[in-house]
């Protein structure tokens, strides 16, 4: 059996039967800056709701929505203005990075060399995406572009046409000397500046760091950051990771047994074709 899934969809059948609007195509409970429905009364937020004929299927934007209308709650003006993506995913040692919208056109240089592979999109001379599968030492370098608009040089463009760096360095800065705007945890968007201060304030480990600002609790890829930020690296999340993966193994052998020796398992609700 191959079982294949890819992306999310909106649950927005509630919606329909109440008669809210939903987004055409890819659906969604259509929601405006506010995130109000078209009942006044009404509100929605994380992967069932379509701001601007966006649905978001990351947890990072479900959080800032929470945060937009918790303000408007509390009688503070406030709208959700979108969500810029960066996603990090690590699969059996390997990671995977996408950051920014690849939907706008834009000039694309790619770089690929030593099992990597990297590319940048360019308007004009700024980045507005980059993925890369593989190390990639300057990957916070990327996304603090993208996230504040800084163009790049054209030395900086070949540079990384050639070598897929935008500088002459070989590796990658320490977390302490990150920009305090740099962006360590995806997840939450908990800069570097946010860390330190905690840090500052007497937040000496990893789980101290992670209690205070909510950094790593979500998928905790970031763990290793942390670990290196207060020169804990016996709190890195190698041994956990490892636990982990051990674990899955182990429920997947179980469920496979299960399968093998039972009934077919029907399919879910949510599966739009079936292709023998």
């Amino acid at each position: 059996m191959i079982a294949m899934t890819a992306g999310i969809r909106p649950r927005d059948e509630l919606a329909r039967d109440a008669g809210l609007a939903v987004a055409s195509g890819r659906g969604g409970i259509a929601v405006d800056d506010a995130l109000r429905t078209t009942d006044p009364a009404i509100y929605a937020i994380g992967e069932c709701a379509s701001h601007k004929g966006v649905v978001y299927g990351l947890v990072a934007p479900g959080f800032r929505m929470a945060e937009t209308l918790a303000a408007i709650f509390a009688g503070r003006p406030s709208r959700f203005r979108g969500y810029t993506p960066a996603v990090r995913l690590r699969f059996a040692g390997i990671e995977v990075w996408s950051l920014g919208d690849h939907a706008p056109p834009g000039t694309r240089v790619r770089w690929r060399g030593n099992g990597s592979h990297r590319q940048i999109t360019l308007w004009g001379r700024r980045v507005i995406a980059a993925v890369a599968v593989g190390p990639w030492e300057e990957i916070g370098f990327a996304q603090n572009s993208i996230r504040h608009g800084y163009p790049l040089s054209p030395e900086q463009v070949h540079q990384f046409y050639r070598t897929g760096t935008f500088s002459r360095r070989t590796t990658r800065s320490p977390v302490s000397q990150w920009p305090e705007s740099a962006i360590v945890c995806n997840c939450l968007e908990i800069t570097q500046g946010a860390l330190s201060s905690a840090r500052a304030e007497g937040c000496s480990s990893v789980e101290a760091l992670a209690a205070r600002t909510g950094a790593s609790t979500i998928c905790g890829s970031c763990r290793p950051l942390l670990a290196e930020l207060i020169d804990d690296t016996s709190s890195a999340a190698a041994s956990k990771g490892r636990a982990g993966l051990v674990l899955a193994a182990a429920v997947a052998v179980a469920l496979v047994l299960a399968i093998a020796g039972g009934a077919p398992l029907p399919p879910a609700t949510s599966v739009q074709k079936i292709v023998a």
